[in-house]
């Protein structure tokens, strides 16, 4: 997650008008997470360098709704800010699922170099839509997740599959792979796992391991399907209401603090596999068989699963 010197400039400007000033962010990230250690360094680091005067008020786990909640939530001034997954982010700049098509990145080299290259067109976008880029999130590479073995098409086409509800492109890649779906938000996925409501999910393994999906889904595909990713926004009417002066070496030096303790919070599939023996993930992923389908099978099918069908409409947030 990288923080903009602009976050910081903002966040120093009470100072110099003497007034407290707090941020209201909420996130869907569990309490002692790595997403939510990042937010509480980023907060401290913030506080530090203006006295306490300003500084993030965090609600954690979901606790002020899923991302469509906490975006109207925003809209009317309940909360400020938000680290928002892929649904979120997409809900406010729909041309952020260019990022999150299946197969794009093969490594996160890959997924720094077009981030580098595309972050002033995705901050410009978020401005016109009325948000703060301060920074993105990385939530990983999101593999299949199941309840049994899921070797191909045939078997997850007779087993019942999850879809993020709202979220356009699971929806009309299940439908044309011809996949029955269950459209649910997150915080109720662990409950459908639990009643056998689903019986597939999809999501990064560190995902997995802090939503406690994987205590019902212990069968894990090595094929990664796509990357997705998170952002830290705030409302730009919350930062039009800070005074206007400016302390751009502090800035500096803040934003330089807030990228060394934000430098990829989430571990890789690879470290979640080699973890120490006190907590060892193998103990619940399995990776008995590889899809039957390689990369090449699913790159040379998945154009013609869109070209059916008009790029989807997102209602704006």
């Amino acid at each position: 997650m990288r923080i903009s010197e602009l976050l910081i400039t903002a966040l120093m400007l009470p100072v110099a008008a003497g007034a407290a000033s707090t941020i209201k962010l909420a996130t869907l990230a569990p309490e002692g997470s790595n997403w939510t250690k990042v937010l509480r360094a980023i907060d401290a680091d913030v506080r530090e360098q203006t006295d306490d005067h300003v500084g993030f008020k965090i609600y954690t786990g979901g606790v002020q709704g899923d991302e469509k909640t906490m975006l109207r939530k925003i809209g009317v001034g309940q909360l400020h800010a938000g680290a928002f997954g892929g649904l979120g982010t997409s809900q406010i700049v729909p041309d952020l699922l260019a990022l999150e098509l299946p197969f794009l990145f093969s490594d996160y080299g890959e997924i720094d170099y077009v981030l580098d290259k595309t972050y002033p067109y995705y901050e410009s976008a978020y401005d016109d839509a009325g948000f703060i880029l301060l920074g993105w999130a990385d939530i990983g590479f999101v593999h299949i997740l199941s309840k049994r073995p899921v070797r191909g098409l045939y078997d997850i086409r007779r087993m019942k599959v999850w879809r993020l509800e709202g979220e356009p492109i699971t929806e009309v890649l299940f439908r044309k792979a011809n996949v029955s779906s269950v459209p649910l938000i997150i915080p109720d996925v662990l409950l459908g796992l639990q009643t056998n409501l689903i019986e597939v999910v999809y999501s990064p393994p560190a995902a997995a391991i802090v939503l406690q999906w994987f205590t019902r889904a212990k069968y894990l595909a090595e094929l990664p399907i796509n990357y997705t990713l998170g952002a830290l926004l705030i409302a730009k009417k919350r930062f039009s209401l800070l005074p206007p002066s400016i302390r751009r070496s502090s800035a500096t030096s803040v934003a330089t603090t807030c990228r060394r303790r934000s430098d990829r919070a989430v571990p890789t599939t690879t470290k979640l596999l080699k973890s120490s023996p006190t907590r060892d993930w193998r103990s619940w992923v399995r990776i008995p068989h590889r899809f039957a389908f390689s990369r090449s099978w699913w790159k040379s099918r998945f154009p013609s699963l869109l070209a059916a069908r008009s790029p989807p409409k997102l209602t704006s947030w």
